[in-house]
């Protein structure tokens, strides 16, 4: 029997007894007015055939949808909590980072405090029983009066002292190698080491292999060439000589001691520390040598010298 709509069923017009396979529906399509129609049980079977399928799939569609929308819900649950995790790792590390910052801040204010007692430490009258500092009968505990209290200096302060006669003097030999080097125009100041007791090493003398072994220095007549010593600790004395290597070659030559003691000429031949200037004379033109005193066939090298005077020449010309 073909499938017929419940609206197309005949419309009961007048009562009509139960028959047998029959049932009644009454129909309201909106109109506000009920309407009886007559059904049959083998329509009412088509019915349900027909939309029982239909109903199943949009309910199946639905259930997908929903399921989707989980998985969807879950996944953006996830992302939100990974991202809070790093969110909090991020604020664990800012945390840590401001502790340590904190305690640095800590130990400079400690430091500040301490520098401030010590500069402010108040002994304007010292009794002349005290001694003066630095005498060779000097007493391990020395009772002071300053400012009507009494003191007591031990040896520890004393030590104080030569240590601040110390930063004194390497200040001062800082600030002469500075203005001296200031004063004196060095081209540049190469650091002298030594490899063994076979060769010196110059920093900026150097290839893909290391530190060249007694390089050739270059430079120029007329201009200042420094040697910074104090990697050699004390030996392999560095001199200055000519380029046949009969004689030393004193002029022009300014040495820096440690303490900044200076030494000209032959005076500033053979030191193992401090800082060597050669003021190049303008007629200082063609090969000199470098050599170590202790170690002259092994530690020895050439300074070629070329003539300021040409160079200006060709380049004005």
């Amino acid at each position: 029997m073909p499938s017929t709509k419940i609206t197309a069923l005949p419309t009961l017009t007048t009562p009509s007894s139960n028959a047998q396979n029959t049932v009644f529906v009454v129909v309201d399509l909106d109109t506000g007015t009920p309407t009886t129609k007559k059904l049959s049980l083998q329509n009412l079977d088509l019915f349900v055939d027909n939309v029982a399928p239909v109903a199943f799939a949009q309910a199946n569609a639905a259930f997908t949808q929903a399921n989707t929308a989980t998985i969807t819900g879950q996944a953006a649950f996830d992302k939100a909590n990974a991202a809070n995790t790093l969110a909090n790792t991020a604020n664990v590390t800012a945390n840590a980072a401001f502790d340590k910052a904190n305690s640095a801040n800590v130990l400079a204010q400690n430091a500040y405090n301490a520098a401030n007692s010590a500069n402010t430490f108040d002994y304007t009258t010292i009794s002349t029983t005290a001694g003066v500092y630095g005498n060779a009968t000097f007493v391990p505990v020395i009772t002071l009066a300053a400012n009507g209290r009494v003191s007591t200096i031990t040896n520890t302060a004393i030590t104080g002292f030569a240590n601040a006669t110390y930063a004194t003097s390497a200040f001062d030999f800082a600030n002469t190698t500075a203005n001296l080097l200031l004063t004196f125009g060095a081209t540049t100041v190469l650091d002298v080491s030594a490899n063994s007791t076979i060769a010196y090493n110059f920093s900026q003398y150097a290839n893909g292999a290391g530190a060249i072994n007694n390089p050739n220095v270059s430079t120029f007549s007329a201009t200042t060439l420094g040697f910074n010593l104090a990697p050699l600790s004390g030996s392999h004395p560095f001199y200055i000589r000519l380029g046949d290597d009969s004689a030393d070659f004193d002029t022009g030559l300014v040495h820096i001691s440690s303490t900044g003691t200076l030494s000209y000429g032959s005076a500033a031949q053979g030191k193992t520390n401090g800082t060597l200037l050669w003021r190049i004379p303008h007629t200082s033109v063609g090969n000199y040598k470098y050599r170590c005193s202790s170690h002259p066939s092994d530690m020895i090298g050439n300074i070629n010298i070329a003539n300021t005077a040409n160079i200006y020449f060709a380049y004005s010309s």
